[in-house]
């Protein structure tokens, strides 16, 4: 059974803070891919968080297996640089 939690985030700036979890979820140890105007952020432990951008708000749906996973997802932090780096490809 997949367990699911979202958040709708309203902001005019949805693609810029979609690219910047990715690379920075990238940057923290999982894999990340960004296509606008959607992302994914696959864990190392297990789950993925759906990033969408709308033009007036940020769709973030973390999704996994068990319930302490789903838990122990931390918010990521927008990173304060403008890194654009590219994400890792995932597979």
């Amino acid at each position: 059974m997949t367990l699911r939690s979202e958040a709708r985030v309203p902001t005019t700036d949805a693609d810029r803070y979609a690219k910047q979890l990715c690379n920075h979820a990238t940057h923290m140890g999982a894999c990340s891919e960004w296509i606008p105007p959607t992302g994914m952020v696959k864990f190392p432990q297990g789950g993925t968080c759906r990033l969408t951008a709308g033009q007036d708000e940020l769709v973030l749906t973390a999704e996994a297996d068990t319930a302490s996973q789903l838990t122990r997802y931390k918010p990521l932090s927008l990173p304060t640089s403008s890194d654009s780096a590219p994400g890792t490809e995932c597979r």
